[in-house]
């Protein structure tokens, strides 16, 4: 792998570089571990550049950098990565290292969402949630919210089960809500586990069996893989 690094390769200079930061085979070598993915992130590979940005964000394997943090995401991002569109969203989400920008945020957690990413797709609904970056709509929000609790993001499915809960965006449906709080449940979310047993209290006869049927066939569906 060395020669190959060596020689130019940016995928085995990737692999080498994470050698040395986790200690795999070899010593830890932090400087040898930025290095390598230096050369590798230069050459535009997409896991290098998206360590680097990690790395510059937390201060890991390199001295704490904002700006460098965004500019490594950025690269990553303008190819399409959507891991690397998160981060930056999070970034102009924030104003860490930028200047605050809640519709480039908008912009970029919609880019992610689109393929598929939980996380973007939680925060693309909270922006819809919220009014931020974009025009308030609940609907929009309980839609992205779903795609993410079908993912089994846990802070998505006590949202979307609160939306159900209060009719927040759909129509109120005390069985609907009880069956996602029971699949955060599942997952370990405490508070939905609370939700739900706070919505079993108010539920009228018959609508707790509803409630469980349902739970059964989302824990089924979108539950953790066994």
């Amino acid at each position: 792998m060395l020669k190959a690094a060596t020689s130019g390769d940016a995928e085995a200079q990737y692999e080498l570089a994470i050698m040395y930061a986790n200690a795999d085979g070899v010593l830890r070598d932090d400087a040898r571990a930025t290095k390598w993915l230096h050369l590798a992130a230069e050459q535009g590979h997409l896991g290098a550049q998206n360590e680097l940005g990690a790395g510059y964000r937390l201060g890991i394997l390199v001295p704490r950098n904002l700006t460098k943090a965004a500019n490594w995401f950025r690269k990553a991002a303008e190819q399409g990565d959507a891991t690397a569109q998160f981060n930056l969203g999070i970034m102009y989400d924030n104003g860490e290292g930028l200047p605050p920008d809640d519709l480039r945020a908008v912009e970029l957690y919609r880019k992610a969402a689109k393929q598929g990413l939980a996380q973007a797709q939680f925060n693309l609904a909270l922006m819809y949630d919220d009014g931020e970056g974009i025009p308030l709509d609940d609907a929009k929000a309980v839609k992205l919210y779903r795609k993410a609790a079908e993912q089994g993001h846990e802070d998505a499915i006590n949202n979307l089960g609160y939306m159900y809960e209060n009719g927040e965006g759909v129509n109120q449906d005390p069985v609907e809500a009880y069956a996602w709080y029971s699949l955060g449940g599942v997952y370990g979310c405490k508070p939905c586990t609370q939700a739900k047993n706070y919505t079993a209290s108010q539920m009228k006869p018959g609508q707790l069996a509803d409630g469980e049927k349902r739970a059964a066939a989302y824990i089924k569906a979108y539950g953790p893989a066994k």
